[in-house]
């Protein structure tokens, strides 16, 4: 996939999506109403759709944000394909995107179906490294276990975790990932990017947008200042 170019059919698209989910507008219609309306391709779609929430919603979203000093002594709570797939999509050179609600996204999951391979080894060691940096008092890292590879990844991070010496480290494999995550969430510190869950959890730490922007800044590219200045710009 291609890099997304903002060009002006896609600022203005941003600002526009944005407006009618502030309106209270269903977000399905409103946005294929504004991606046909700026003849939005389908990752530019998949960055609206993503990336762009209401106000509301994102507002109560980064005010869980959490830094890092948080994570010291707490309970991490980490939805696992999640966190690596993002990482992922850094490091193998695609663009990752800070959202209004102050989370960072990919968006390659909505095209390409991810498949852990060995390359991905060096993904997990780099989370593995931050992570027993960060402190935590111990980890569980969910998967859902309906991923056809699941069990395999779960496995190889537990042996990881364990070299690594991060003792208080559980991979767990679950029906619903989502939910269970959710259940634990009052428990301690969560990272996802999962809207879903960022609704429920108490605090956040993207520990993936903390772990690519110290190894691979490049690739960020911020939602916000793009909103920001087109919206200033209406305003004139």
């Amino acid at each position: 996939m291609d890099s997304i170019v903002f060009k002006n059919n896609l600022s203005e698209a941003l600002v526009d999506y944005k407006y009618l989910l502030n309106r209270k507008y269903p977000y399905k219609p409103s946005l294929d109403l504004v991606a046909q309306r700026y003849g939005l391709s389908k990752p530019e779609k998949a960055l609206l759709y993503r990336c762009v929430h209401d106000e509301e919603t994102a507002s109560s979203i980064r005010k869980k944000l959490v830094r890092k000093d948080s994570v010291k002594n707490s309970l991490l709570i980490i939805d696992g394909f999640n966190v690596i797939i993002t990482i992922s999509s850094a490091l193998e050179c695609y663009q990752v995107f800070l959202c209004d609600d102050g989370v960072l996204r990919d968006i390659m999951k909505s095209f390409k179906k991810f498949k852990f391979e060995d390359r991905h080894v060096k993904v997990v060691e780099i989370l593995l490294k931050e992570i027993k940096e960060l402190k935590p008092s111990k980890v569980l890292m969910f998967f859902d276990k309906q991923v056809s590879f699941s069990g395999k990844v779960s496995t190889i991070i537990a042996n990881l975790a364990s070299e690594y010496g991060l003792s208080s480290f559980e991979t767990m494999l679950v029906s619903r990932n989502d939910t269970k995550v959710i259940e634990y969430a009052e428990k301690g510190v969560v990272s996802s990017s999962d809207i879903v869950i960022l609704l429920k959890a108490p605090r956040i730490f993207d520990i993936a947008h903390y772990v690519i922007r110290k190894y691979f800044p490049k690739k960020i590219v911020n939602i916000n200042k793009v909103l920001n200045r087109e919206t200033a710009m209406l305003k004139k």
